[in-house]
Parts: C-alpha cells; structure tokens; sequence
C-alpha cells in the first residue's frame, strides 16, 4: 500500500463521527474510471467505519437486507461490500503489520498506544470468504472514499449535513457526490432506485420428477439429492 492509504486512513481514524448519523445515510463517491460507490459511516466501538458499496445494485441488496433486516440467503450471497476500520495485531498478516509500523515511525506515531492502531480493509464478494483488500485498484478506490469521507466530516463542522446533501437514502432527495477525479468536487446524483427485481426467486416444480418416478420399474431405486452450498472459496 502507498502512502496515501495511510495517511487517508489515519486522517479518517482522528475523525470524530456526529451523533445522528444512521445506516441509511449515505453520500456517493465517483472515480476516475465514472463507477460510482455508496458510502456509509458508523462507529466501530470508539473507532470510525467506513462501508463501502460498489454500484446501485449492491446498495439494492444492502438496503433489501441490512437495513430491512430481510435474511434472504439469495441476496445476501450477491452481496459486494468494503469495510474501513481499524483492528489489533491478530487481524493482518505480519508482513502488513511490518509495513504499517514502518509508516507509523516514518510519520512519528506510536503504534504501541493503542491495540487497534492498524487500519484495515475488508472486502467480500460473491462466492469468496471476506479477505483484506490487496489489489492496487481496489486499495485505490478504499482510498477515494476514505478521502472523501474526510472531506465530508470536515465540512459538517461548519454545513448542516441534510443541506450538504447527507441524508438518509430513503429520503428521495439528491444524493451528496464526491467527484475523485475531479479534486473531490461536491455534486449531486438522483435519489437511486431500490431495485427489487434482482434475483427473482425460481418457481420450483417437481412435476417433472414426478413424470420421471412413474417411468420407473418397481424392482429399480432411484434416488436424488438436492442441496445448495453457500460457503466461500479462496483463489
């Protein structure tokens, strides 16, 4: 990770987040590349958070599950997320913690003041158990929206976040947008659509089985099983 991981990271860890703030709040960051991600901030015990949604359909999902409480397995599997946060010694590899506290000395901090000083971005996407993010791209857009985060935090020092444009995503106004590729210029996107078409659910039928049980000889056993497997893969 470069340089300017960390200093979003540890600018983000000295941000206070506001009382009031709730998980459907949320403002949009635009990279360089026109994608766009949906981005949340809560607290994590005493420590900033920062969620990450890459795109409106997984915000659809985010909302249809998280926010609504909907355990539905289909959607929860479809889900993109990042999280932001900070975490002990025990939650990164040695050769990351090695890199960390190198950048810590290099910029005068004390890492052994406090257990989670260690900045960390979790991702999971379909089909993967959830992993730190390591690709350059992907750290790069952790990155945008931790700077864009910080823009945000200052400015509500002085703004009032509903007139920024910060508000709850079920409010239907604007949605607050920070432009990456444009020195972090504030616009503002529509109030997006919560999609609930996504993944339909299959109409199951067993006529078909049945057709097929009929055919059958009596002195002849047939058997099927059917089973859906829902847990991650590495590479």
């Amino acid at each position: 990770m470069d340089n300017r991981y960390y200093d979003a990271f540890f600018a983000f860890r000295k941000q206070a987040i506001p009382d009031g703030i709730g998980r459907s709040d949320f403002f949009a960051v635009r990279f360089a590349d026109e994608q766009t991600a949906y981005c949340n901030l809560m607290k994590d015990e005493e420590y900033p958070m920062l969620t990450i949604l890459p795109g409106k359909e997984n915000l659809s999902i985010y909302i249809q599950t998280v926010l609504e409480n909907n355990e539905d397995i289909t959607l929860i599997d479809n889900l993109s997320i990042t999280a932001a946060t900070f975490t002990d010694r025990d939650g990164c590899t040695p050769e990351y913690r090695k890199e960390v506290r190198a950048y810590a000395r290099e910029h005068g901090m004390d890492f052994r003041s406090d257990s989670r000083f260690f900045p960390l971005a979790v991702t999971q996407k379909p089909g993967y158990l959830p992993g730190p993010v390591q690709d350059e791209e992907a750290a790069e857009k952790v990155t945008c929206c931790l700077e864009a985060a910080n823009r945000l935090l200052a400015g509500m020092l002085t703004e009032d976040r509903t007139q920024m444009g910060f508000c709850s995503i079920f409010s239907g106004k604007p949605l607050l947008c920070f432009d990456a590729g444009k020195g972090y210029a504030r616009s503002f996107l529509p109030a997006p659509e919560i999609r609930k078409d996504l993944f339909p659910k299959p109409v199951f039928s067993h006529s078909d089985l049945l057709t097929e049980v009929l055919k059958l000889r009596k002195k002849e056993v047939w058997n099927i099983t059917a089973f859906r497997c829902s847990v991650g893969a590495y590479d």
